[in-house]
């Protein structure tokens, strides 16, 4: 459509004013022949009455007018000569822009529709029966468990298989989980060793404690004694 407005549309819509103009050219120059027309009636006239002057001055206007409307017919016919040589070269060049884009058009189209020729022979009217079918009959139960338990027999397989990478990992984990394991029971075996040595502490705490009272007993009854003596020594 671009090309066809650019091409063919611009330069016909040209040719209204050229029209218009060539039209009052036109005019002009029949109006020119219409008043040597007249002129040459007048001068008719005269020449049945024989008047000399009259016939004289009559003859000297159809000259003008003749003159006028041999110029005009010159001009308009070299004019319509030009316009006319103008009009067959723009209409030969908007016909053949207009074919021209016609032409890449439909090649265009005949390309598109030699690949949709081509795709629609290509289709397989029995696989898309096939897949019709599927649609409407869906398929049952028991092709759902089979297909169920394909899949779980492919994955068992994998299953089965475990990857090296994991596998050496696993006693590094196990060691490390030993490892710690082993440090928690050193570190409750550490702290029973100290909760037996505060046993002992307090034992001996205890044992200092009662010697000590038993040597104070001691003592106190040596000065008993003593003091008994001294008062029988007295008396």
């Amino acid at each position: 459509v671009q090309r066809l407005d650019a091409n063919v549309l611009r330069l016909l819509s040209d040719y209204g004013p050229k029209c218009k103009q060539k039209k009052n050219e036109l005019k002009t120059s029949f109006t020119a022949q219409e008043r040597e027309g007249k002129k040459r009636q007048e001068m008719n006239k005269l020449l049945l009455r024989s008047p000399t002057n009259q016939h004289q001055i009559a003859k000297s206007d159809y000259a003008k007018a003749s003159v006028e409307a041999t110029r005009c017919s010159k001009v308009l016919e070299k004019e319509m000569d030009a316009f006319e040589l103008q009009k067959l070269t723009d209409m030969k060049k908007v016909l053949l822009n207009f074919v021209r884009t016609e032409m890449t058009f439909h090649c265009k189209a005949l390309e598109l529709y030699t690949i949709c020729f081509q795709n629609l022979s290509d289709i397989n009217v029995e696989d898309d029966l096939d897949e019709f079918r599927k649609h409407i009959h869906p398929p049952t139960f028991i092709s759902r468990m089979e297909i169920a338990q394909k899949a779980s027999i492919e994955s068992s397989p994998r299953m089965s298989k475990p990857d090296s990478s994991s596998l050496g990992k696993i006693p590094q984990t196990m060691s490390s989980v030993m490892t710690f394991e082993d440090v928690d029971d050193d570190d409750d075996d550490d702290d029973d060793d100290d909760d037996e040595d505060d046993d002992d502490d307090d034992d001996d705490d205890e044992d200092d404690i009662e010697e000590d009272d038993k040597h104070t007993t001691f003592d106190s009854s040596n000065r008993i004694s003593s003091m008994q003596g001294t008062n029988m020594s007295i008396y």
